[in-house]
């Protein structure tokens, strides 16, 4: 019998890969100065005192959530993961995590008409 392969994204929405996109992108406010940044939770709270919750941490407690209800079914032979339950945890969550980092996104983007364009049209009103 061959092992299993296990999914960590299993029931996760696409609302994870928007998180992980809006930090992926270059901080336009540093890029105006010739500095290439990248927006993750560290830049965003470092450079611009504004705390998000970012992927990387997100990423990690979905990680432990899974190994969490992986040990709980371990012992019982024909017990599988319910996606159900993933969406259950983490829907409400994710989506609470996005509108609260576009929101501080648009703030800072309120202090520059660059910023302000390009946030709206990629992330804001998706």
């Amino acid at each position: 019998m061959s092992p299993t392969k296990s999914c960590d994204l299993i029931g996760i929405s696409n609302k994870f890969c928007q998180i992980m996109k809006i930090e992926g992108n270059f901080c336009l406010l540093r890029r105006k100065r010739g500095i290439k940044t990248i927006m993750n939770e560290k830049h965003l709270e470092e450079g611009h005192e504004i705390k998000i919750f970012g992927y990387q941490r997100l990423w990690k407690e979905i990680r432990d959530f899974f190994i969490q209800k992986k040990k709980e079914i371990s012992n019982k032979p024909l017990k599988r993961l319910k996606r159900e339950a993933f969406k259950k945890k983490w829907d409400g969550l994710m989506q609470e995590i996005l509108e609260d980092t576009k929101k501080k996104l648009k703030e800072l983007g309120k202090h520059d008409s660059l910023l302000k364009l390009f946030y709206v049209r990629s992330f804001i009103e998706q």
